[in-house]
């Protein structure tokens, strides 16, 4: 397989990865003759059907503005959505101020999976957010909920975790890393991430744990 063959698969593959519908070197159809796509891409999002002309471009040099206008040119005539070019070089200038006036996406394939896996590493942390204070909340329903005095004797050692981590969220939200932070309790935990990559599985093993915590022990609590 040459080339720019590997790259129009990879594009596919990548789209079809996010549920997507994908024909390689597809021929459409327009207003004014049939033209060759190098990748086809049909689906729904939200209920929206769309339809997006793929250009995939393996060269060696920046992508000039005549392929934006003649992707444009072939977007207008089936009546697609939107076009993407994409390169791993880069665009001329030219390109990129003709794309600014057109439907058209100029990007890389790298920075399309980058873009997927950031969102979806934002999901996830959203998602152990919601956990760490549902379960949060469900140990201050159990224990805490209704007492006048609270000591450290009576908190349990997975509340304080699942409290400071309101703090990681915020923190990794505004992307302020490294995150450090050591929680001073007889288990020595300590939580160090570099980036969202490293951070979610310390989460993940906090959050857990307390989850693991919550489900060990009996509730409401049988009668002795």
């Amino acid at each position: 397989m040459k080339e720019w063959q590997k790259y129009q698969e990879d594009a596919a593959e990548f789209f079809r990865y996010l549920g997507l519908s994908t024909a390689v070197e597809d021929c459409v159809r327009g207003a004014r003759g049939e033209h060759k796509i190098d990748v086809h891409v049909t689906g729904s999002l939200h209920g929206i059907a769309f339809n997006w002309i793929i250009e995939c471009k393996a060269w060696q040099t920046n992508i000039p503005k005549e392929k934006v206008l003649a992707l444009a040119e072939i977007v207008q005539d089936v009546g697609a959505d939107r076009g993407f070019l994409l390169s791993e070089i880069g665009f001329q200038s030219g390109a990129v101020l003709q794309a600014a006036k057109r439907n058209i996406t100029l990007t890389s394939l790298q920075d399309l999976r980058e873009a997927v896996k950031s969102s979806m590493n934002e999901q996830v942390l959203s998602r152990l957010n919601w956990r760490a204070d549902r379960a949060k909340a469900e140990y201050w329903r159990r224990h805490y909920e209704g007492k006048k005095y609270l000591t450290e004797l009576l908190i349990s050692p997975h509340w304080f975790y699942l409290d400071y981590l309101s703090v990681v969220f915020d923190q990794a939200a505004r992307e302020l890393y490294p995150l450090v932070y050591k929680f001073n309790s007889a288990l020595k935990i300590e939580l160090v991430a570099h980036s969202i990559d490293e951070l979610i599985p310390g989460v993940d093993e906090l959050v857990s744990a307390a989850e693991k915590d919550l489900a060990a022990e009996p509730w409401p609590p049988e009668e002795k």
